[in-house]
């Protein structure tokens, strides 16, 4: 009996002996994981992201005090492209580790195509600094590696198919606003609508108290001195809300003989702290008409140049600027 007890003793050591040299072995001879951990889950707590390419070219995008974000100290930013980028930094995940015979040249994919992307805390500390890089052969990873590491990783974000480095990497004016108007209603104190063409239609609407008036912009015209119907001034202001434009078009061939031609309109906004904004429109081209088999195609899309503070120029569409687009009678008749 003692001797069986001895031989069970002795197998049992053997065993563990066994069991831990292979995990030595496992440990010492696998890949260096350490540095794989680039998501940060509490995307709050983000208040800058600096992102630079090889060449030196940078984009800087701020979480300002109301929670937008700023490109590049001066612009606002797009904020759906904020949010994915936020959405991919926090939803990082590891897709699988390369093998140690692709490494250099996964490291050389990305010095050359990749961007360095830093990521600092609220407190202005610096939380993240790694590099992204382009897609695997099946373009269902990406390649990504910590700074200052030496083991580069395959990462993903979970149920979307496709390279992330784009998410990143994007030129100034597709990083930008393209909010023609973004205002608060209840910020607006002044309004005026000028048509140049059309000068009975011009209008200045104005805050008086609790109350809204509207005057010709044309001070030969006779004006009513009675104020507008409750509710519908305020109804016309939500309009300034939210008029996105289609695109920047900044580089346009024929821009300046454009900005030099007389406008279809002129609006400017004065809001309560005397800040002001102007926009001019002017016709892109006139719609053609709509066959008995096209009802509605693009072309037939009426749409503007805006020319934003006499430095932005944009492309939009009269189907999103129509409802601020009111004549004087629209507030009385």
């Amino acid at each position: 009996m003692n001797k069986i007890v001895a031989l069970l003793l002795v197998l049992l050591l053997l065993g563990a002996g066994v069991f831990f040299a292979s995990k030595k072995n496992q440990t010492e001879g696998s890949i260096d994981a350490s540095d794989r951990h680039f998501a940060i889950k509490d995307v709050l707590s983000i208040g800058k992201i600096f992102i630079a390419d090889r060449t030196g070219n940078t984009t800087t995008l701020d979480r300002s005090i109301n929670n937008t974000w700023i490109l590049n100290g001066s612009e606002p930013a797009r904020q759906e492209a904020v949010n994915t980028l936020l959405q991919t930094i926090r939803d990082l995940e590891l897709q699988y580790i390369p093998p140690n015979a692709a490494v250099n040249t996964i490291i050389e994919n990305i010095a050359a195509e990749g961007v360095k992307i830093e990521i600092y805390g609220t407190d202005s500390k610096i939380m993240k600094t790694y590099y992204v890089g382009g897609m695997t052969p099946d373009e269902l990873g990406t390649y990504m590696i910590m700074e200052d590491a030496k083991q580069p990783f395959v990462m993903h974000v979970p149920h979307f198919e496709g390279g992330l480095l784009y998410r990143y990497w994007m030129k100034p004016e597709q990083w930008r606003d393209k909010a023609v108007f973004r205002e608060n209603p209840d910020n607006i104190k002044k309004v005026s609508v000028e048509y140049p063409f059309q000068t009975k239609s011009s209008f200045i609407l104005e805050r008086k108290g609790n109350d809204f008036q509207v005057e010709h912009l044309n001070p030969l015209k006779e004006t009513t001195t009675k104020n507008v119907k409750k509710g519908l001034a305020e109804a016309y202001l939500y309009g300034f809300e939210e008029k996105v434009s289609e695109d920047y078009e900044s580089k346009h061939p024929k821009k300046d003989s454009i900005i030099n031609s007389i406008p279809f309109c002129i609006i400017n906004v004065e809001r309560m702290d005397n800040t002001k904004k102007q926009v001019e429109l002017f016709v892109t081209k006139k719609p053609k008409k709509a066959t008995k088999d096209v009802q509605m195609v693009d072309d037939l899309i009426l749409r503007y140049f805006a020319f934003v503070d006499e430095k932005d120029f944009f492309l939009t569409q009269d189907r999103v600027f129509q409802e601020i687009l009111r004549s004087y009678d629209y507030f009385y008749d």
